[in-house]
């Protein structure tokens, strides 16, 4: 044929116009290469695993395919390449020539810019049905259906598959919009406000709803927002900060810790067994376990051990500590004193009595572990002290001088001092008083007195260098078993 051209070194190619119909090409590409679809109006060809391959014609007019762009076929299969799709780097957008994400939609506009999705349920039929989210002028929204909550979910840890509401946000009618937490909510910053506040929240039925001002405190039975504090003169024995409600105050009790079992004679408590009770124009009393019905001491709380108690009162003229051995809850106490003062300054330990007008008495034994001293009303220089040095041993024999060292240097004083002892070796007591004036550079006036069998005949009145002393006996002096 004279229409026929050979490309010098090309291969033979068969076209197959009979038959063309893509079914048949679909089997038989192999042998045909390039075919003509008839069915379907395209060219056909065969890719290099021998799998057909339609041509689609480019119906846009334009003879260059501009890059990135998404084809948008029409029924007889021609394409035209859309302005509002591209494809780029694997990223859809529309109205974008360069995607940002995934799937980028874009408003070149200031205009609404929305993605809907539906479902049969939900309704296709306008712009409103399903859920819309998008942006709405300058806010970013989410939107649905009326009547149809938006609902935050998570996947459940015990129950992978499974989801469980988080949040779920809903409008049931126009006066009814409610957003339902299924978990704790923390708010991290609450902005501090800078004026009284007139609204306040509270929780109902784990709803949080509003209160006033005037309905916060009718609910905690506060006064009115004007109100008059009864004169301190009116009240002086009770708290500065009572209320005088009637023509009679009446006021609370302050607990701090656990409330006590029973209300018996306190004003404040600082825990169930610790309290204070104020008795106007009278005392205060401070007890630790024990409390008064009016009548009787009884025990608050315990029995047995670690269950006694102690009160301390104050009063006008006196001080006084009593305390009461273990008992059990509500027997009556007996309450034995331990410490009483009075008006003119005595103190009693044991008793709350005074025999007379001792400053000090003591119902019982008293230990001292140090010295005492009297000092005389009518002498300004006259002090009688008592024990304040002994000594005791029952090594068999001691050799040498007994020294006693003074509390000072040269001072002046007149002193007296009596000595008396045991010695086993002598048979019996003995005492030795010594006396002198110690003056500024030198004993004055001094003597001594041996009185019994003492193990030593030599009594001397020194001074060591630093102080003052008195040496009994001489280096060679031996007592046995000294007292």
């Amino acid at each position: 044929m004279a229409n026929i051209y050979n490309e010098p070194g090309s291969t033979a190619v068969k076209i197959t116009l009979k038959n063309n119909v893509y079914s048949y090409l679909n089997e038989n590409i192999g042998i045909a290469k390039i075919c003509l679809i008839t069915d379907q109006k395209k060219f056909g060809y065969s890719d290099l695993l021998g799998n057909l391959k339609k041509c689609l014609t480019d119906a846009s007019g334009s003879s260059l395919t501009p890059k990135n762009c998404v084809f948008i076929a029409d029924s007889e299969g021609s394409a035209s390449h859309s302005t509002t799709f591209v494809y780029n780097d694997n990223k859809l957008g529309v109205n974008i020539a360069v995607p940002q994400n995934k799937a980028h939609f874009h408003e070149p506009s200031t205009g609404n810019c929305l993605i809907q999705i539906t479902n049969a349920s939900r309704g296709s039929s306008d712009d409103n049905d399903g859920m819309t989210i998008g942006i709405v002028g300058d806010d970013n929204v989410i939107r649905t259906t009326y009547g149809i909550p938006i609902k935050i979910q998570a996947e459940d840890p015990n129950n992978p598959g499974t989801f469980v509401d988080l949040a779920t946000f809903q409008n049931i009618d126009s006066n009814s919009k409610n957003t339902i937490l299924n978990t704790d909510l923390t708010v991290n910053i609450i902005p501090e406000k800078s004026t009284a506040a007139s609204v306040f929240l509270t929780h109902e039925e784990n709803t949080i709803k509003t209160r006033t001002a005037a309905q916060v405190r009718d609910d905690i039975g506060a006064a009115a927002v004007s109100h008059t504090l009864v004169s301190h003169t009116d009240w002086s024995t009770y708290f500065d900060q009572a209320l005088k409600t009637t023509s009679t105050p009446t006021f609370a009790k302050l607990v701090l810790g656990t409330r006590p079992a029973n209300d018996h004679r306190w004003t404040l408590a600082l825990d169930q067994h610790n309290t204070l009770y104020s008795h106007p124009s009278a005392t205060l009393n401070i007890m630790h376990n024990l409390y008064n019905d009016g009548s009787n001491w009884r025990y608050r709380y315990g029995s047995g051990s670690n269950s006694g108690g102690v009160v301390t009162t104050l009063a006008y003229n006196q001080f006084s500590v009593q305390v009461a051995d273990n008992g059990t809850a509500d027997q009556i106490a007996t309450l034995t004193p331990a410490i009483f003062t009075n008006l003119n300054g005595n103190t009693a330990f044991g008793k709350n009595t005074f025999v007379g007008g001792y400053k000090l008495e003591v119902e019982g034994n008293a230990l001292v572990t140090g010295y005492t001293a009297s000092i005389y009303p009518l002498s300004d220089h006259s002090i009688h002290y008592r024990d304040v040095y002994q000594y005791s041993t029952k090594t068999a024999s001691l050799t040498g001088t007994m020294k006693f060292t003074l509390p000072k240097t040269w001072s002046g004083t007149m002193l007296t001092f009596t000595i008396k002892g045991y010695n086993y070796n002598y048979i019996g007591a003995w005492e030795c008083v010594i006396s002198g004036y110690n003056y500024t550079d030198g004993w004055l006036s001094y003597s001594a007195e041996i009185r019994g069998s003492a193990p030593f005949s030599q009594v001397r009145l020194a001074h060591d260098g630093t102080k003052c002393c008195l040496l009994l006996g001489t280096p060679n002096t031996i007592g046995i078993i000294h007292k």
